[in-house]
């Protein structure tokens, strides 16, 4: 298997500065400060007939990706908290019922933590996109293939979170969906990325599109088949969310939020060592401060507002095949993981043994990069605070492990 070095296909996500927020309702999408995107330097409006403009397309599937890093920023908030890699350490109100598990359809989540519609809205520029892409000949887009693989992974990607963060889902006013139906949406955006990217020969997209087929089997309890598309991905792969230290547009939120003493790592994910030694893969720092009360702990793996957030990478793949292979498979691939990082090896021949062992290396190697949220569902892991557990503002702590169709989607969906 070949060493893969990351490149950026199409130029890329977007670069420094540069945001889209798109409104289905008007159509219409805004990108701003894109100097190097569109070598302008001004900001740029894309009309509404300019979303159907082939001339158009590779800005549109930039404008998806910008879509997505947004999005994805959020949702590793969101799934932080829920699934108790952060705590919320503020004084306000409307962010505790995430941290508490006891957010309801009618609650109006805080922004910081509200994923639903910034993933419905990623999911639909890109799936948008996808149907133009189609139409369009090669003739009237260059490069379109690679264009279109590069939309439908993304659009995977949305459809991947959107079911592991809630517990049922809506895609364009459809009826109510299970998380099953909508991975199966998500391994259908997969193959469709999988075609094209080795039609085009864009490896960086393919090797992603793998990684997500992957986790949407995984999801699936197909293990056979997530490992299987696990094996085609290169060593040493990666594809991150960018970032930007110059724009609060483009900030990595879980530093800006650390940074600001509002979220602190939960006990279970403080002084984790291995094998006596402390393990790397989860820093954390005591900054000895308590604003709301709440001790405040933060993390270096994020030390920066332009600090970039894995979306997949060939680790995680690794560990898909460890789960589905278990034995020394398992073992020797925990302990390549663990040289990466200078950490002492596993042994073991003892089958739940290993299998408990990928578990929790998963919820080390992938500390804060979306996974854990639906690893306590697919797992049946322990929720801390423990449920019935007292909540420092009121109430207790509940036993939520995803979040409701939110009231937003029921009432403006009339098949629902």
């Amino acid at each position: 298997m070949k060493t893969y070095k990351s490149k950026k296909t199409i130029g890329g996500s977007l670069s420094s500065g540069c945001k889209r927020w798109i409104s289905i309702l008007l159509l219409a999408f805004i990108i701003t400060s894109c100097s190097d995107i569109l070598d302008v330097d001004t900001p740029t409006l894309v009309d509404e007939e300019d979303l159907q403009d082939p001339a158009q397309a590779e800005l549109l599937v930039r404008g998806a990706i910008a879509d997505f890093e947004s999005a994805f920023d959020t949702y590793i908030l969101m799934g932080g908290v829920l699934g108790n890699e952060l705590g919320d350490a503020t004084f306000t109100a409307s962010r505790w019922p995430v941290d508490r598990r006891t957010v309801v359809a009618a609650d109006d989540v805080h922004p910081a933590y509200f994923s639903y519609s910034p993933l419905s809205t990623a999911r639909w520029s890109a799936d948008n996109i996808i149907d133009n892409l189609q139409q369009w000949t090669d003739q009237q887009v260059e490069n379109r293939q690679s264009l279109l693989a590069t939309a439908a992974a993304y659009s995977g990607y949305s459809h991947i979170l959107l079911g592991e963060g809630f517990c049922t889902m809506a895609i364009d006013q459809s009826p109510e969906l299970s998380r099953e139906e909508v991975w199966e949406m998500a391994i259908e955006k997969f193959d469709l990325a999988i075609a094209e990217a080795q039609s085009s020969g864009n490896d960086e997209i393919l090797n992603m599109a793998y990684v997500g087929r992957a986790r949407a089997n995984l999801n699936l309890g197909n293990t056979a088949a997530a490992a299987s598309d696990a094996q085609q991905v290169d060593e040493g792969f990666s594809i991150t969310m960018t970032a930007s230290d110059a724009s609060g547009r483009r900030q990595n939120s879980v530093f800006a939020e650390m940074n600001a003493q509002n979220i602190t790592i939960t006990e279970q994910f403080r002084d984790l060592e291995v094998q006596g030694e402390p393990d790397v893969r989860v820093p954390v720092v005591d900054e000895n401060a308590a604003p709301a009360g709440v001790p405040v702990f933060t993390t270096p793996k994020y030390d920066s507002f332009g600090a970039e957030i894995p979306i997949a990478r060939w680790e995680e793949a690794q560990l898909i095949i460890a789960e589905h292979e278990g034995g020394q498979t398992a073992v020797n691939i925990i302990n390549d993981l663990r040289a990466e990082h200078g950490l002492p090896e596993f042994s073991s021949t003892d089958e739940q043994e290993i299998q408990d062992q990928v578990i929790e290396e998963r919820q080390r190697e992938l500390f804060l990069e979306s996974h854990h949220l639906y690893d306590v569902t697919r797992y049946n892991l322990d929720l801390f605070p423990a449920p019935g557990t007292p909540f420092p503002n009121g109430g207790t702590y509940a036993d939520q492990r995803c979040l409701p169709l939110p009231d937003v989607e029921r009432d403006n969906n009339p098949n629902i």
